[in-house]
C-alpha cells in the first residue's frame, strides 16, 4: 500500500470515528464543526486520488487542523473513547505526512568537491546578473554571497501555495521551537526549518535521524540522547540533536549566518557544481535543476520538491 493510500484509509478511519461522535453528542456546535470536518476530509479523500506527495501533504496538514477544531469544540460528554480516537487519528496523519516529506526530501550534499562532474553543466544555471556559487566553506567568504541571494531571491509563482504550507506549519509549530530555542539561544525559525526538512514536521521522531522517540536512536548518530529514558518528548531529542550540532555556540544568528549554517547541514557539495543549493533556494528563482538524489550521486535533471531554508526564511518574514 503506497503512502498515499495509508492516507486515504486514516481519513476514512478518521469519519468512521467523527460519525460515532456526531450521533453521541448533544452540543449543536459541535455537530456543526463536526459537520465541517467531514466534509473538509471527504474532499481531502477525493483530492489524494490525483494529488503528488507534496500536494497530499498539504491536504494531510489541512485534514489535522480541521480534526484538532473538532477535538477543540469537545466539550461534553460522553466522550467515551473518541478523544483518544481521534487523537490517535491525528497522530498517525501526522506520521504520514512526515513519510510523504522524507520521501522527497534532499539527500546529503557532504561529498568531496575537488572535480566536478561533466554532467553538472546542463544543470549550472544561475539568472542573469548573478554569479555562480563561489566553492568554498567559508563563511567569510560567502556572507557577501549570502546576502546578495537573499535580497534577489523570488518565490516561483506557482510553487506559492507549497511556500504558504511551509510557512503555516512553522507558524504553527512556534510555540514548541520557541520553547527549545529559549534553552539554548537558538531562533525559533532556525530550529523549525531544520525541523521541516529534516523531519517532515513530525513530532513523533528524534530530529537527529528520524527514528522514533519511543527508543535511543538507532541510526547514525546512535544511542542519542545519552541520558533520560525513553520514551522521549521531542522537546528532550530536539535539544540533544541541537547541541550535538554545536548550534548553541552560536552567537551570529544573522540570515547570512543562519544560510551559511543551513547549508552546512546538508553539505556543500553544489558548490563545485555551480548551482545554487536548494536545500536553501529551492522554490525561487535562484534554482531550477540538479540534484543529488543520494549520497554521492548527482542528476542534472532531477529537480528538488522541498521548498528551500531561505525560501521559507524569507516567507515567514515577510
Amino acid at each position: 500500500m503506497s503512502i498515499i493510500d495509508n492516507a486515504r484509509s486514516d481519513l476514512v478511519a478518521a469519519i468512521n470515528v467523527l460519525t460515532r461522535r456526531w450521533s453521541a453528542t448533544t452540543d449543536e456546535n459541535e455537530k456543526k464543526v463536526i459537520d465541517e470536518a467531514i466534509d473538509d476530509l471527504n474532499d481531502k479523500i477525493s483530492f489524494l486520488a490525483q494529488a503528488q506527495l507534496l500536494q497530499a501533504a498539504q491536504a494531510i496538514a489541512a485534514a489535522t487542523d480541521e480534526l484538532e477544531k473538532v477535538v477543540a469544540s469537545a466539550r461534553t460528554g460522553p466522550f467515551d473513547s473518541f478523544l483518544s480516537e481521534i487523537e490517535g487519528s491525528i497522530k498517525r496523519l501526522n506520521q504520514v505526512q512526515s513519510q510523504m516529506h522524507t520521501s522527497e526530501s534532499l539527500p546529503s550534499a557532504d561529498v568531496a568537491t575537488e572535480a566536478a562532474p561533466p554532467q553538472a553543466a546542463a544543470a549550472s544555471v544561475v539568472p542573469a546578473g548573478m554569479a555562480k556559487p563561489i566553492n568554498s566553506q567559508s563563511f567569510v567568504e560567502l556572507k557577501k554571497e549570502y546576502e546578495d541571494y537573499y535580497a534577489a531571491c523570488r518565490p516561483l509563482p506557482d510553487k506559492k501555495k507549497n511556500i504558504d504550507y511551509y510557512v503555516s506549519r512553522l507558524r504553527k509549530n512556534q510555540a514548541l521551537y520557541t520553547a527549545v530555542g529559549a534553552d539554548l539561544n537558538i531562533p525559533w525559525e532556525f530550529i523549525g526549518v531544520i525541523h521541516g526538512l529534516e523531519g517532515g514536521f513530525d513530532f513523533t521522531t528524534h530530529l537527529h535521524n528520524g527514528d522514533p522517540l519511543t527508543t535511543r536512536t538507532v541510526n547514525v548518530p546512535a544511542g542519542r540522547p545519552p541520558t533520560g529514558a525513553p520514551p522521549f518528548s521531542w522537546k528532550e531529542s530536539a535539544e540533544d540533536a541541537l547541541l550535538c550540532e554545536g548550534f548553541n555556540h552560536e552567537t551570529d544568528w544573522s540570515i547570512s549566518r543562519m544560510l551559511f549554517l543551513w547549508e552546512k547541514y546538508n553539505g556543500f557539495g553544489y558548490r563545485n557544481l555551480g548551482i545554487p543549493t536548494p536545500y536553501l533556494w529551492s522554490f525561487s528563482s535562484l534554482y531550477s535543476k540538479g540534484k543529488f538524489t543520494s549520497d554521492g550521486h548527482f542528476d542534472p535533471s532531477a529537480v528538488s520538491k522541498q521548498c528551500g531554508a531561505a525560501v521559507m526564511l524569507k516567507a515567514l518574514r515577510s
